[in-house]
């Protein structure tokens, strides 16, 4: 199903999905009680079928929050390293030039090229761009001294038209940043026990805030992407088999606690949704000898990007510290 307000006149399908609860609970129990060493003799692949096999059953009856993004423009970083300057939005934007190298991630899997970026949050209390260098740049607030300083390429994205995107963002700390999303999380749920059992809704509410808070954790095993990777691709699969496609999904971040907001894009969302409208750089600078602690300034102008994306950074300020 696509959404809540199809729901509400289908009685049939309604029974179907109360009925379906036992089973469903069944797949959710089996995806959380799976650990790294349930896994040590099977390949990632074999792995990530496991997980998606019993995703897919679930994503397949329950509603998701289905919605349309809101906001104007994301954010999004690349760390510039050994003095290298951009000047093409291929660049900056999801990896097309080596994917090879990409790592098995939060959502995609290995060589897999998605678009990770920042939102702004509504109340303005966090800072999205911090969000973001963060993000692409794990440096920032690793524990070991790998740098005194670290220049960061920021392009800002204008959402040029509706994108249909499933929220997974429903941890209450964050949601005081963003009432917008608290309101519309605060209907789905209500559209949700206005159509369902006491025992479907507590279903659904155990289901998505246990994925919102997996997604918005530091990992510390393959597990942790292994859940979060097939869970995106379930969806992206299902919404695609039954002609709604959902690119993406808002996520908390976990390099900001939570407090930011993230989304990933397929690369098909970027180039249909998306274009490149403006383009600064960043110096994240380590202070009192803290490789945790970083203040930030610009160290360019801004710059906008031409039709075809190509763009020149103006006044970079060349850092005088050695690192």
């Amino acid at each position: 199903m696509n959404n809540i307000q199809e729901l509400i006149q289908n009685t049939e399908l309604i029974g179907k999905v109360n009925a379906s609860i036992p089973r469903l609970r069944k797949c959710f129990e089996k995806i959380i009680s799976y650990s790294d060493s349930d896994f040590a003799n099977l390949s990632k692949d074999a792995t990530l079928n496991i997980f998606y096999q019993n995703f897919i059953e679930i994503v397949s009856y329950i509603p998701l929050m289905a919605t349309i993004i809101d906001v104007p423009y994301v954010v999004r970083g690349r760390a510039n390293y050994n003095g290298e300057i951009f000047n093409n939005k291929k660049q900056i934007s999801f990896n097309t030039e080596c994917p090879e190298k990409i790592e098995f991630g939060r959502f995609n899997l290995k060589a897999e090229s998605l678009f990770y970026a920042s939102l702004p949050t509504e109340l303005k209390n966090v800072d999205y761009v911090l969000t973001c260098a963060l993000e692409c740049c794990k440096e920032l607030t690793a524990k070991a001294k790998i740098t005194s300083y670290q220049d960061i390429t920021i392009g800002g994205w204008t959402i040029n038209e509706n994108l249909p995107i499933v929220n997974l963002c429903f941890d209450e700390e964050h949601l005081k940043e963003n009432p917008s999303l608290a309101l519309g999380i605060a209907k789905y749920f209500a559209g949700i026990e206005s159509c369902f059992s006491v025992e479907t809704t507590n279903f659904i509410r155990s289901f998505l805030y246990y994925f919102s808070g997996l997604s918005g954790t530091k990992s510390n095993s393959e597990y942790h992407y292994f859940a979060t990777t097939a869970l995106f691709h379930a969806i992206r699969n299902y919404y695609n088999s039954i002609q709604y496609p959902k690119f993406g999904l808002i996520y908390p971040s976990a390099v900001s606690e939570k407090k930011g907001l993230n989304i990933v894009l397929t690369p098909d969302a970027v180039n249909k949704f998306l274009s490149l409208e403006k383009v600064i750089m960043y110096r994240y600078i380590a202070i009192n000898n803290s490789y945790t602690d970083y203040v930030a300034d610009r160290c360019s102008d801004l710059v906008y990007p031409d039709k075809e994306g190509s763009f020149t950074i103006v006044n970079y300020m060349h850092a005088k510290m050695s690192s």
